[in-house]
């Protein structure tokens, strides 16, 4: 009897595992489209197709002027150096209050651990 059960739960699941693979399943679509024609590119509207020999000259002559950082160094520079604060003469108040005394100790001792045997009194 069980295996009867489990042989219709298996036929329903396979049922509708079908049903779903044949709804997903695009049967209208091609599976390569032919691409549409190409167009030609359009050309780039340039006033002075030469050379600018002015900037290649001017970039050529650049010189690199250094901040003192390791321009291959992956690791940030050094933080600069905080500013040291002035000091203000302030004008003397009353000292403040005494702190509380300390909590006093007291005089105990630890003697261990005890247990006691199941069944005996105390």
């Amino acid at each position: 009897m069980k295996q009867k059960k489990q042989l219709a739960v298996l036929s329903v699941l396979l049922l509708i595992a079908g049903v779903i693979w044949f709804l997903y399943l695009d049967h209208d679509k091609p599976m390569v489209t032919v691409a549409a024609g190409t167009t030609a590119p359009q050309l780039l509207s340039v006033e002075n197709p030469q050379l600018h020999t002015d900037r290649l000259k001017r970039a050529r002559e650049t010189e690199y002027k250094s901040t003192g950082r390791n321009i291959f160094s992956a690791t940030p520079p050094p933080p600069p150096p905080p500013p040291v604060p002035t000091t203000t003469e302030q004008s003397a108040g009353p000292p403040p209050p005494p702190p509380p005394p300390p909590p006093p100790t007291l005089p105990l001792k630890f003697f261990g651990y005890g247990t006691v045997p199941f069944g005996s009194a105390r």
